[in-house]
C-alpha cells in the first residue's frame, strides 16, 4: 500500500472498489464517448487541450488524509499541495526523478523551513501568494488545522503527522499568518521529508472545509469525501464511479497548468487501457501487464517511463497470529522453497528482478542485499520444517483477484510448497474483501504490492515491522528489533544509521515475517505528443508538468 498505511500505506491495490465499476463501458470506443475526447486526445476547451488518463479505478473517496488505494495517490497529489517537496534531478534517464540514495526537499507552498541544531524545533514560513481553489489565501491556521484534523481521524494522515512528532496541540504553534513553529518532544531528522507527504500534509483550506462542518462532523469528513479544496494546481469538478474531471485552480501561482481539463477514467481491463494508449484516445495509462508493456515500448506513438523512485516490491506476508507460522523456522522454510526464478520468468516475463533486501531492492540507503541469506533451497526448507516439528503443515494463501501477478504467483508457490510437504489452499478475494481482511489482519498468508512516499530505509521498516505500527500487516513483534528501528529512525548521523541498518537486517533475516517475491519499476505509458514527464515520489503523473509537444 503506498506509503504506508502509508504513509505510506501502502499497497498498490485499493481497499475498496466502487460497486458501479463492473458496469463500466467495456470497449475503448465506449470510454471515448464517455469522456468526449477526440481521436488524438486533443479536444479543445478554451483553446487548450484535454488530457485523458486511464487507470483501473476511480477513488472511492476524496479525503486527503485517507489512503483508500493508489488511485487516491495519483489523483489527489495534483490537488493538495504540501509545504515541502522532493528535489528532482535528471539521473541519466532523460527526465527528472528523486535521487533516493540522497533525497533532499525544497519549499513548495512554504517559503522556508529552519531547523534548530537539535532537530526538535522547526520554523515553517509559508508563501504569501498561494490561494486555494475556493479562493482563500493560504495561512498558518490552515496548516495547524490540517494537522489537528489528521490527528483526530484514524488513517494515513494520522500516522504521518504523528511520525513527524506533531501528536499534541502543544507541538504546533501559530506565530503569525504565515509562520508556524513545530515544537517536537524528540529530535526528528525525517520531519522535512514528511512535510512533503500528501496524506499528512496535503494542506486543506480550513475556511472552506469548516463551512461544511456540523456539530456531529467537526472536521467536515463527509463533505471532504466527495469534494476537494486544496492549494494545488488542480481541483475536482466531476466525481462519478466511472470518471473524474479536474480543472485548474484559477488563482494558484504555483506550477501553472497548460491543460485546461484532465479526465481520469476508470478502465478496469488492462486490454482496454492498452487500446486507449495505442489509439491515442488517452495520453496516460498505467498498471499494464508485462506483455502489454513490451507492446507499448514497440509503438512509435507512445513512450513508457520506468523509474525506481517508488521502490515497488510485490511481497509475501505471514500472519503472526496463525499458530503454525509463529516459529521462524517454518517461515524460513517456506521462503527457502520459493521458486524465485520460475515466478520471475512465468509471471513477470523479464519486467521484474529478484528479492534483495527486506525493503525489496536496494534503492534506499542502508538496504544491503549481501545480508540476505535466502536462496532457493528445497532441501534446506525440508530440514527446517523437520526441525520445527511442522510435518503435514496446511496453510491458506489469499490473493487479490484484480492483480495481474498474485494468482499466477500463488499457483507457483502452491506447487513448490507441496514439494516440501506443505499443503496450500488458495483463496482469491475481490479487492473490497481483500482490503477489509488486510485491515483486520485476518489473512493467514497473503501477497501485497508496496511502494513508499519517503525514500528512507528506516521509515519503511518502522512502518512495516515495528510492534506499534498501524500497518504492521504481519502483526510482527520483537522488542530487540523495535529498539533498533526506533534508534535508526531518529539517528541524525548517516554513518551510525548505516550501522543500525546492518544490525536490523541481521536480526530480521533470523525471523522474517515477510519477503519480496519480485522488484518492479513504476511504469507510466504516455502518448508521444505529451512532454514534460517527471518521476514524482508517489508515482503520479503531475499534470502541471505536462504540455503538448510543439
Amino acid at each position: 500500500m503506498s506509503d504506508a498505511p502509508t504513509a505510506d500505506t501502502l499497497t498498490r491495490r485499493r481497499f475498496m472498489l466502487l460497486s458501479g465499476q463492473s458496469a463500466l463501458l467495456a470497449g475503448a470506443g465506449g470510454l471515448l464517448a464517455a469522456c468526449g475526447s477526440s481521436s488524438n486526445g486533443s479536444s479543445v476547451v478554451g483553446g487548450v487541450g484535454t488530457l485523458v488518463q486511464g487507470y483501473p479505478s476511480v477513488p472511492s473517496q476524496l479525503d486527503p488524509g485517507t489512503f483508500s488505494g493508489m488511485d487516491v495517490l495519483l489523483t489527489l497529489g495534483n490537488v493538495y499541495a504540501t509545504p515541502m517537496r522532493f528535489i528532482k534531478k535528471d539521473l541519466g534517464q532523460g527526465y527528472p526523478e528523486v535521487p533516493t540514495k540522497d533525497p533532499q526537499v525544497e519549499p513548495w507552498i512554504a517559503k522556508s523551513l529552519e531547523p534548530s541544531s537539535d532537530l526538535k524545533t522547526f520554523k515553517l514560513t509559508l508563501r504569501d501568494d498561494v490561494v486555494s481553489s475556493a479562493g482563500n489565501p493560504l495561512v498558518a491556521e490552515d496548516v495547524r488545522w490540517t494537522v489537528e484534523r489528521n490527528n483526530a481521524i484514524a488513517g494515513n494522515g494520522q500516522i504521518i503527522v504523528q511520525l513527524a512528532g506533531l501528536k499534541q496541540p502543544r507541538n504546533i504553534k501559530v506565530l503569525d499568518d504565515h509562520t508556524l513553529e513545530l515544537r517536537l518532544d524528540q529530535p526528528n531528522r525525517l520531519l522535512p521529508e514528511l512535510l512533503q507527504n500528501q496524506f499528512g500534509f496535503g494542506i486543506v483550506d480550513s475556511v472552506a472545509a469548516k463551512a461544511h462542518a456540523t456539530a456531529g462532523d467537526k472536521y467536515a469528513n463527509k463533505w471532504l469525501q466527495r469534494n476537494t479544496v486544496g492549494y494545488g494546481p488542480y481541483q475536482v469538478t466531476e466525481f462519478t464511479p466511472q470518471r473524474m474531471t479536474f480543472t485548474p485552480n484559477p488563482k494558484n501561482p504555483l506550477d501553472k497548468p497548460v491543460y485546461r481539463r484532465v479526465r481520469w477514467l476508470a478502465v478496469p481491463e488492462t486490454s482496454n487501457r492498452l487500446s486507449l494508449i495505442q489509439s491515442g484516445d488517452a495520453q496516460i495509462v498505467s498498471e499494464l501487464e508485462p506483455e502489454q508493456l513490451k507492446i507499448v515500448e514497440s509503438l512509435k506513438t507512445s513512450k513508457s517511463y520506468a523509474t525506481d523512485t517508488q521502490a515497488i516490491s510485490d511481497q509475501l506476508f505471514f500472519n503472526m497470529s496463525v499458530p503454525e507460522l509463529k516459529d521462524p523456522r517454518v517461515r524460513l522454510a517456506l521462503m527457502y522453497a520459493i521458486p524465485s526464478k520460475g515466478i520471475l520468468e512465468a509471471v513477470y516475463r523479464g519486467t521484474a528482478t529478484a528479492v534483495e533486501t527486506p525493503l525489496g531492492g536496494t534503492q534506499y540507503r542502508g538496504a544491503d542485499k549481501s545480508l540476505n541469506p535466502i536462496k532457493e533451497d528445497p532441501a534446506k526448507a525440508k530440514a527446517l520444517l523437520q526441525a520445527a516439528g511442522a510435518s503435514g503443515l496446511k496453510l491458506k494463501l489469499n490473493f487479490d483477484t484484480s492483480s495481474f501477478w498474485q494468482k499466477p504467483a500463488a499457483i507457483q508457490l502452491q506447487t513448490a510448497w507441496q514439494a516440501i510437504g506443505v499443503t496450500t489452499e488458495l483463496e482469491g478475494l475481490p479487492p473490497s474483501v481483500w482490503g477489509e481482511r488486510l485491515g483486520k489482519k485476518t489473512m493467514p498468508v497473503f501477497m501485497i504490492t508496496l511502494n513508499w512516499l519517503i525514500p528512507d530505509f528506516f521509515y519503511v521498516m518502522n512502518l512495516l515491522f515495528r510492534s506499534d505500527s498501524g500497518i504492521n500487516f504481519a502483526g510482527f513483534k520483537s522488542a530487540q528489533i523495535d529498539k533498533v528501528l526506533v534508534a535508526g529512525e531518529n539517528e541524525p548521523d548517516a554513518a551510525k544509521r548505516d550501522q543500525l541498518a546492518v544490525e536490523f537486517q541481521r536480526l530480521f533475516w533470523q525471523q522474517p515475517p515477510a519477503i519480496a517475491l519480485a522488484l518492479r519499476k513504476s511504469v507510466t505509458a504516455m502518448n508521444g505528443n505529451v512532454q514534460g514527464y517527471t518521476a514524482w515520489i508517489n508515482g503520479m503523473a503531475y499534470w502541471a508538468d505536462l504540455k503538448p509537444k510543439a
